[in-house]
Parts: structure tokens; C-alpha cells; sequence
């Protein structure tokens, strides 16, 4: 049965002459087979920029917290150049609606539209201090791919607070 889709064939033990093809992707058992479904290659999310730094010439290296998928971290491709439609919307603090493409060792980001920009936090030094002190515990207290809603809904807070 080649023609289940890309990946390698290997032989059903029980049936020897019946072919499966074999997905690096997640499971699905019907009829007595195992079928292997592939993973989604992108997703949408809304999060927090809580950490940024540059990579390579272009791009920039962002760690980003959601409700939905915790800590996740991500390349956004062509960041730092000037005519990037992403540029403004993966700043620091920033809330956006990322596409973002699975890679194998890093995520994509593919599009970035912002919601809120947290400007008060942009203009009192201050505030943007207890921010940066907030999400340096939040980077450090948290793990990859650990959803935590409670925890974006009291970041939230502290950054859109008077």
C-alpha cells in the first residue's frame, strides 16, 4: 500500500505481505492496523512576547507565552530587517496573533498581527522595569509547551494595568 503518503514502508508483523506507510506523527488505531496521521504543520496563537534576541543576520530568536501552549519559542525569519511586515508586531511585551510553522528543532512564525501594545509600559521607565522583572520570573518558572491560562491571564494583567 504505497500509496498512503510519504514516510517509509515497513511490514505489518502479522501480515508480511501488507504494507503500511509509516508517518513520524501521531497514532491512530482502526480496524486492527495502525495508521499514523500526520501532526498539524501550523497553528494560531495569541501570545506575549517575553523575550527576543537576534539570530543570525535577519532573524530574531523569540520566546513567546500563550494560554494555550505555554512557552514556546520561535524564529520569526527577516525580523530585524527594516521592510519586515513583522518587525513591529515581535517587540518586547508585545500581545500579537501569530501563524506559526513547526520546524523541527524551532517553530516559524510566519505571520504576527498585534492586539495590544502595551504603550503606558513604553512610556515610564518604571513600569517597563517591573515588566521586564515579570517576565524574566515568568521565563525562568516555566517550562516549553506547558499551558498555563491562569498564569497569561495574570500577565495580562500586570502589563495592561494603570
Amino acid at each position: 500500500m504505497a500509496g498512503l503518503g510519504p514516510g517509509r514502508l515497513v511490514d505489518k508483523p502479522d501480515n508480511p505481505g501488507l504494507m503500511i506507510g509509516l508517518y513520524s506523527c501521531d497514532r491512530m488505531a482502526g480496524f486492527g492496523y495502525t495508521f499514523f496521521m500526520p501532526r498539524e504543520r501550523t497553528y494560531r496563537t495569541e501570545a506575549v512576547v517575553i523575550r527576543r534576541s537576534d539570530f543570525g543576520e535577519a532573524d530574531r530568536l523569540l520566546t513567546l507565552f500563550s494560554a494555550d501552549r505555554g512557552k514556546t519559542r520561535a524564529i520569526a525569519k527577516g525580523a530585524r530587517k527594516p521592510q519586515s511586515r513583522k518587525t513591529g508586531h515581535v517587540e518586547l511585551f508585545m500581545r500579537s496573533k501569530f501563524l506559526v510553522a513547526v520546524g523541527r528543532d524551532l517553530d516559524i512564525v510566519t505571520q504576527a498581527e498585534t492586539v495590544a501594545t502595551y504603550a503606558a509600559l513604553r512610556e515610564d521607565l518604571v513600569r517597563a522595569t517591573y515588566a521586564g522583572y515579570i517576565v524574566e520570573l515568568l521565563d525562568r518558572f516555566t517550562v516549553d509547551d506547558d499551558p498555563h491560562r491562569d498564569v497569561f491571564d495574570l500577565l495580562e494583567a500586570t502589563h495592561g494595568s494603570h
